[in-house]
């Protein structure tokens, strides 16, 4: 009963303070107020988070999960580890043997070259630093041109105490390499370097295959030599590191796809769910909630071939989903929120270190949104993506959060949709006597 009391009394003054910060918020329309409101939601997110973990770990003596908002803390900085460990020598895969890894050929040479450092720590922390000094660059232009002396505190807040960025930290995952090329992407594409922004999402796509999402961009400007580019690069790349594998390029190939299998596997009953974003996850939840209720019991293997069905119905959206954009919308920052939200709730398992992508059309949202009329409500939404969301507890660690953040982004997608159908469809004038 503590439990639950200290759960409701924190969501409600969640609630309580976000709700009066919006009612200031649609008083002022500034980007001023638009910083100010972020930074007090992640702020207050934050600590109300932290005071909850807290009181449940040092006053009422629980463990994991009720004593933290991040994973398991005996398990930290092992996305990390293992992967350093896994690519220690020339043979990540494990050909002829059971177990190996599951990333593409290039994640697996750049934590090699990691690997020449020699200290696993150091390793980390060089990564660390880079990961936030990229970040920390990239959200600064939502601020101008410069950083002033008041708006430094939102600057630290937004920028390093985000879930999302808190969550890399804890898990060291390598998506914030996939990040920071994403962001070399973006930043030398609207700087008009071609060469080198195509260069850098080659190697994003090279190193997970959902940023090829952001093709589509490519593909509305009409740079068919720019994809091709983008192809031919990464497969480069891939063939490259594959060269430097023991044992041959087809024996890797198999042990990778058995990797992934195994992966798959593994991540197809409640493993996996924690922490987890994914619409695949939405459903699998939906499920195991229902059949709690109706049978009492969960039957476990339900999901075993659901997959290829799964991956087939998230197809069809996907191409939808394209052509309203080659076709329809013509806002830059739209776009980039829809693939982003897609490359991050379409893959049947995809965990909350990849909250952090958001920042990307949150920062083209801070440029060029301004004209929108459901701007405080966008904001809104951004903000709620970047606070812990662990309220209750479903199941052991699977917590109400893998069914908010697919929940927020899908509404923001809505949102897109609707503003556009009430663009081409104003509501006919009043008529008066």
């Amino acid at each position: 009963m503590n439990i639950t009391i200290i759960q409701a009394v924190c969501f409600i003054l969640f609630i309580a303070f976000t709700l009066l910060m919006y009612q200031m918020k649609i008083r002022r329309n500034d980007v001023d107020n638009d910083i100010f409101f972020i930074s007090s939601i992640v702020l207050f997110g934050f600590t109300i988070a932290t005071f909850r973990n807290y009181i449940f770990s040092q006053y009422l003596q629980l463990t994991y999960p009720l004593n933290t908002f991040l994973f398991i803390p005996s398990d930290r900085f092992n996305d990390f580890f293992s992967m350093l460990k896994v690519s220690s020598g020339s043979n990540p895969y494990g050909v002829g043997e059971k177990i190996g890894s599951s990333y593409f050929p290039v994640a697996n040479s750049i934590m090699y070259i990691m690997n020449q450092i020699g200290s696993k720590y150091v390793s980390l922390m060089l990564l660390y630093v880079l990961f936030a000094l990229v970040m920390g660059l990239f959200i600064k232009t939502m601020f101008g041109k410069k950083l002033t002396f008041e708006n430094i505190p939102a600057f630290i807040i937004i920028t390093f105490t985000t879930y999302p960025f808190l969550f890399n930290l804890d898990r060291g995952n390598i998506d914030m390499v996939v990040f920071m090329f994403l962001i070399g992407f973006f930043y030398f594409n609207d700087k008009g370097k071609t060469f080198l922004s195509i260069l850098f999402l080659a190697l994003a796509i090279s190193m997970k295959l959902y940023p090829g999402v952001f093709l589509i961009l490519l593909l509305k400007e009409k740079k068919y030599k720019e994809i091709a580019i983008v192809i031919v690069l990464s497969a480069l790349l891939t063939l490259g590191s594959l060269l430097t594998f023991s044992g041959t390029m087809a024996e890797n190939i198999q042990a990778l796809l058995r990797n992934l299998g195994g992966f798959n596997q593994d991540f197809n009953s409640f493993y996996g769910l924690q922490h987890n974003l994914s619409l695949y996850g939405v459903v699998r939840v939906i499920t195991f909630i229902m059949m709690t209720l109706i049978d009492g019991q969960v039957t476990h293997g339900v999901f075993a071939h659901a997959i290829p069905w799964y991956t087939l119905a998230v197809l069809v959206l996907f191409i939808a989903i394209s052509a309203y954009i080659l076709f329809s919308e013509q806002t830059k920052w739209k776009n980039i929120t829809i693939l982003t939200i897609v490359m991050l709730i379409f893959p049947n398992v995809s965990f909350d270190y990849r909250l952090i992508f958001l920042f990307i059309p949150l920062v083209y949202f801070f440029r060029e949104g301004t004209d929108s009329k459901y701007r405080n409500l966008y904001l809104l939404l951004f903000s709620l993506l970047l606070i812990p969301h662990n309220y209750i507890y479903l199941y052991w660690d699977i917590s109400t959060g893998v069914l908010i953040y697919p929940a927020l982004m899908v509404m923001i997608i809505g949102l897109i949709f609707f503003e556009k159908i009430r663009k081409k469809s104003p509501l006919p004038p009043i008529q008066t006597n």
